[in-house]
């Protein structure tokens, strides 16, 4: 019972990730002895109303990632912080354990990379122990078993915390270093989402950078932009012809 459950957690003092840890296990452990209920499916899809907040939000890099981090959604900002991600990985929902483990210069974009690992492997056993019937999961941490050691080590550690909150560094191959403090939101309304919100100290080298990044990405549309007008511009030459 919860009851039982709590006093086990107050017992063995765990913290909150932990104690939804034990919880998610213990439901698991429950689902499996009972008829198979249906379930809230970890979304894949991304709420319009969430990517419209998020592109609203233009001095601020924001994300949404799903349970096993795939990035699915992001503001131009956010998209330009993993930037990296989208380009070594050439996907448009780029995953960041795997990239984490997976990709050799990983430690590039990550410069804090002990910590990004640790906080890859704790969210991806949460969402484990929530989802355990999930293929998706278990195909993504079966794959980064076989092919990581690092990851492996990391696995068996049985570590469950992960920083909802706090400050992660990138370094970004056009603006070099950012150390933007962030926080981890879930969506209640759209269950097995959640959005990751940056900000930059303010007068800070990295707000500096932020600001810098920003222009790069409005001259880059600009650019797209003319390049359409000028593409499309012979054929309306040729329909004003007599």
């Amino acid at each position: 019972s919860d009851e039982v459950l709590g006093a086990i957690v107050s017992t063995l003092r765990l913290n909150d990730e932990e104690t939804a840890h034990l919880f998610d296990l213990v439901r698991a452990a429950t689902t499996k002895r009972s008829p198979r209920r249906s379930r809230p499916r970890s979304g894949r899809m991304m709420p319009a109303g969430v990517q419209a907040l998020m592109d609203a939000m233009v001095t601020a890099p924001a994300i949404v990632i799903n349970g096993h981090l795939d990035i699915i959604g992001a503001n131009a900002l956010g998209r330009a912080v993993y930037g990296p991600l989208y380009t070594r990985t050439g996907s448009t929902t780029p995953n960041i354990a795997r990239f984490t483990f997976l990709d050799p210069r990983a430690d590039e974009v990550f410069p804090d990379w002990r910590r990004s690992a640790d906080d890859a492997v704790a969210l991806l056993r949460v969402e484990a122990a929530r989802s355990p019937d999930s293929t998706a999961v278990t195909g993504l941490i079966g794959e980064l078993a076989t092919r990581s050691d690092e990851f492996r080590v990391r696995w068996a550690a049985q570590q469950v915390k992960a920083h909802r909150r706090g400050v992660k560094r990138f370094i970004h191959p056009d603006v070099g270093e950012l150390t933007l403090r962030f926080e981890v939101l879930d969506l209640t309304s759209a269950a097995g989402l959640a959005m990751i919100g940056y900000t930059a100290e303010p007068g800070s080298t990295s707000e500096q950078s932020l600001q810098l990044l920003s222009s790069l990405i409005v001259t880059e549309q600009n650019r797209h932009i003319g390049s359409e007008t000028d593409q499309r511009r012979p054929a309306d030459q040729k329909a004003d012809t007599p």
